[in-house]
């Protein structure tokens, strides 16, 4: 998945979220990654469950937006 990337916005909020974590935190705060592991095993952990069509659901419109972003329709 090496070269994988996440909206420019995603990724601004994710900072900001990490920030406000360091001030609390300190160097104790978790990095980015670990919020991006931790979130990622919560998602596999959904699909795994009755949630499923929401987060396919989820998907299919995430899918649709970044199409529509870069002028490409199926």
């Amino acid at each position: 998945m090496a070269g994988t990337r996440i909206p420019d916005d995603l990724h601004q909020q994710l900072q900001m979220i990490r920030a406000e974590l360091l001030r609390e935190l300190g160097s104790e705060a978790p990095a980015l990654q670990d919020m991006v592991n931790v979130a990622l095993t919560r998602f596999v952990e959904s699909w795994q469950t009755v949630e499923r069509q929401e987060i396919l659901e989820a998907l299919l419109e995430s899918r649709e937006k970044a199409r529509s972003r870069m002028g490409q329709r199926d």
